[in-house]
């Protein structure tokens, strides 16, 4: 019964898998709420939010299949317990590279020694989550959402983070992709209204982001036979490269830089050295998500498990390397996750099982300067769960939070609302930011002397309220989430001093939902979200 589960759990994420390569789930981005977003200007309100943000870049890391957290991050301190229950696959003790006095990593991530020397790698141990599925379909959506074990979530915890740093996307969606994923994943989605959107492009796998990247499309539409077959796949050709719709701006990043590092031939190298590019080509995007198949190593896992991890080390290192060269490292933080770690003891196949807790790992010169290097509690190789798995102690959702909070400025009451709850923040992580701003407050400087904006709630009311520091004509607008124009709150002379509108979609015949402000001076123009609404 245990095989024919497993076999199950596989065919349904390779189900997955090809639904995505060909097209049918997230294999590209989303046109936002129907709007070609490359044919429109760049956002006012887009343009303050890139402006006044912190500059800084999150890079995440997904190792697809469930990475072996013990040989990755060798207990030290229980080597005889951990090579007693790992006979053929431990990490031979004159193979382990010892970091700090209780644990090190094998010798073939040797690469990463000076990042650990310098100050710029960082280990969170035994990071899970209550309740591990132990399915990757499952534990994968979870990752995703961020949600709880028990709980169905739609939505991506980095779509509804990029939802709420661009409330007017649907009226001024922003010129370039709030995020780029390679690989397959639901954390940018968010639901808009009753729908669900992907905010952030997406591609299947590195060999669609070369093309776009190198051509500012996915197909060739000329390259086809002259006949009336060629017709009809010019025209399908067209269809789907219309789907990428930040295709000219990454094309445009990726023909602005150049690579400065030889990258090894291998997946994740690939994907890192065309994220190099973007990010020295000034794309502008803040998230960056690329992935690493190949973890589920049920059997023969001395086989592969070192070479993965030499890939992950060697990219790793290229990667930084090459934004080094261009004051690039200090500035991107590169996080590697699993959706769940692997069972203590090996098994009859020479492999390891499904298991829980594993270590988070973290790179980037933005770690330097800091005394720590280590969070949360190694695992105890004696207190496994009752399936025989290391216990999680660091909640997954924590390091999502401080990174939010600490790496991306986002304020703090804002991050609690993107993850459903309060989770703490893991202190000393990562620099704090000298600056934190909100959607809601963010104003460009143009403008930023002149009038402030933010919403309140009374009752079934939403309360805009402004301050007017300077005499002068403002137009309040509200629009729905398919970018109509409801109402115009206001239109005239407004004295220095605070002034407030109320908004009840009823009285208006609407429905309680999602709705966006417009503040329009002679200078600028300015909005947010006019209610709060579960994304």
């Amino acid at each position: 019964m245990k095989n024919t589960n497993h076999d199950k759990e596989h065919i349904a994420f390779s189900r997955r898998n090809f639904l995505s390569t060909v097209g049918l789930a997230g294999a590209g981005s989303i046109l936002m709420g129907g709007i070609n977003i490359t044919a429109l200007a760049s956002s006012p309100l887009a343009s303050i939010l890139n402006s006044a943000e912190t500059d800084r870049i999150l890079v995440l890391i997904r190792l697809v299949g469930g990475n072996d957290g013990l040989n990755t991050i060798i207990p030290i301190n229980q080597y005889s317990n951990y090579a007693n229950q790992r006979p053929n696959i431990r990490i031979p003790e004159n193979k382990v590279i010892t970091l700090e006095e209780e644990f090190g990593m094998p010798d073939t991530m040797q690469v990463l020694s000076n990042f650990w020397d310098e100050g710029k790698m960082s280990v969170i141990h035994s990071v899970g989550y209550p309740n591990q599925d132990l399915s990757h379909f499952r534990s994968t959506d979870i990752w995703d959402s961020a949600s709880d074990s028990q709980t169905i979530d739609q939505t991506g915890w980095l779509g509804r983070y990029i939802a709420n740093e661009y409330p007017d996307f649907l009226i001024n969606p922003p010129s370039v992709p709030p995020a780029v994923q390679i690989g397959n994943s639901n954390m940018f989605t968010a639901q808009i209204g009753e729908g669900l959107s992907n905010l952030g492009f997406s591609v299947a796998n590195p060999e669609q982001m070369v093309a776009i990247a190198e051509n500012g499309s996915l197909y060739d539409i000329n390259d086809v036979p002259d006949c009336y077959y060629g017709d009809q796949l010019r025209f399908l050709r067209t269809v789907t490269n219309s789907n990428y719709t930040f295709s000219e701006a990454i094309n445009n990043a990726y023909q602005n830089s150049t690579n400065n590092a030889t990258y090894s031939n291998n997946q994740l190298s690939e994907q890192l050295a065309l994220v190099a590019r973007l990010i020295k080509g000034n794309l502008g995007t803040k998230i960056y998500m690329v992935t690493l198949n190949g973890f589920d190593t049920h059997d023969s896992q001395n086989d592969l498990h070192p070479i993965l991890m030499n890939n992950l080390s060697n990219a790793v290192s290229e990667f930084y390397q090459d934004l080094e060269s261009a004051n690039w490292d200090n500035k991107v933080l590169s996080m590697s996750f699993s959706e769940f770690g692997r069972r203590i003891e090996e098994n009859a196949s020479f492999g390891t099982d499904h298991g829980a807790a594993a270590p988070v790992l973290l790179f980037g010169g933005g770690l330097e300067n800091h005394n720590q290097q280590s969070y949360g509690e190694l695992a105890d190789l004696n207190n496994p769960d009752n399936n025989g798995n290391l216990q999680f102690n660091v909640d997954f959702r924590s390091v999502y939070a401080t990174l939010l909070e600490n790496w991306l400025c986002v304020p703090s009451e804002v991050v609690d609302g993107i993850l459903n709850d309060n989770f703490s923040r893991i202190d000393n992580l990562i620099p704090n930011c000298s600056e934190v701003t909100s959607a809601n407050a963010l104003i460009s400087q143009n403008i930023e002397a002149e009038i402030s904006h933010f919403v309140t709630m009374q009752g079934s009311q939403s309360v805009l309220t402004i301050e007017n520091n300077k005499a002068q004509k403002i137009i309040i607008e509200v629009y729905d989430i398919s970018a109509r124009k409801i109402t115009e709150l206001f239109n005239g002379f407004l004295n220095v001093g605070k002034h407030s509108f109320n908004f009840s979609p009823r009285l208006v015949g609407l429905s309680v939902g999602a709705y966006i402000y417009s503040i329009k001076t002679n200078n600028a123009k300015v909005g947010g979200k006019l209610m709060n609404f579960q994304l």
